[in-house]
């Protein structure tokens, strides 16, 4: 919850961005906007966000026109996506 809280207050006007757990000893950001190549290159080659200790970190910035998704997320909802209905 504190990286949560400190990932809210730095990118609060830019979007959504959190931390998850994604396995045993993994985890990963989250930055639902592109970041700014310059933003990606503090992060990604510096400490400034959280590392715990023994973990696996990755970066993921995914790209919102190309996905899948429910209206809350502002992705797309089922029904909306082009389907071959076989006959």
């Amino acid at each position: 919850p504190n990286i949560n809280r400190l990932l809210n207050i730095m990118f609060k006007k830019r979007g959504r961005a959190y931390y998850v757990i994604n396995g045993t000893m993994m985890a990963r950001y989250v930055f639902e906007f592109p970041l700014l190549p310059i933003e990606r290159a503090i992060i990604r080659q510096t400490d400034l966000l959280p590392r715990p200790s023994g973990v696996l970190l990755d970066f993921f910035e995914p790209d919102i026109t190309k996905m899948f998704g429910f209206v809350e997320s502002d992705l797309a909802p089922f029904g909306e996506g082009a389907f071959f209905i076989g006959y």
